[in-house]
């Protein structure tokens, strides 16, 4: 009965109507999957990202499956960037948690972006440097990954050397990472044309 009065609701035109009263069956009963699946798609609707995305949350802490909940919480941390009204603090939350399940180098960059928004630099680099480090030296797309998000927080840094640096550590562990060799030609023009005005001026 409710549902199907939820749904008279929303007949109504705005996706958003029912929004209150779903919330707070969502809350007493956060188990059912019916409300959970309504709730979902109103928030889908429209595009409310920070609903959706604490759902998802919520959703993850009462899975069992490890790969699933590791899934929700990344798709969570997704879902907080894309909030226009800013959830950051949120998202690294979501990506944290979601590293306590699986040590995945996507997620890991994907944090380090976060925290680099946050302007907390350091605790990006510190937190790649131990990823770096666990690796170890096998070269990898995953290494390659993780070296070019250093890349990505010495330019935040104002780092040029470390930039140029961690580039060409990128390359060298995957030759086939087109973002990486794209932006080391970029550096390396940039560089070059550097080079050209200083000589020049002399």
């Amino acid at each position: 009965e409710l549902l199907a009065g939820l749904g008279q609701v929303e007949k109504l035109g705005d996706p958003m109507a029912a929004k209150e009263a779903l919330e707070l069956v969502h809350a007493q009963f956060p188990g059912e999957d019916a409300i959970r699946k309504r709730l979902r798609k109103m928030y889908q609707v429209a595009k409310a990202y920070r609903g959706w995305a604490s759902l998802l949350v919520a959703e993850a802490d009462s899975t069992q499956d490890k790969a699933q909940r590791f899934d929700l919480l990344c798709n969570a941390g997704d879902l907080y960037r894309q909030a226009p009204e800013g959830a950051l603090e949120e998202a690294r939350g979501a990506y944290e948690k979601a590293l306590t399940l699986v040590d995945d180098a996507k997620t890991i960059v994907k944090l380090v972006e976060v925290e680099v928004e946050l302007d907390h630099i350091e605790a990006a680099a510190a937190r790649l440097e131990e990823a770096i480090r666990s690796h170890g030296k096998r070269r990898s797309p995953e290494l390659s990954l993780l070296q070019h998000a250093m890349a990505r927080v010495a330019t935040a840094a104002g780092d040029e050397e470390a930039i140029f640096a961690w580039l060409e550590a990128a390359l060298a562990s995957d030759r086939q990472n087109g973002a990486v060799a794209a932006r080391r030609g970029q550096r390396g023009q940039l560089g070059g044309d550097r080079s050209e005005e200083r000589r020049v001026g002399k």
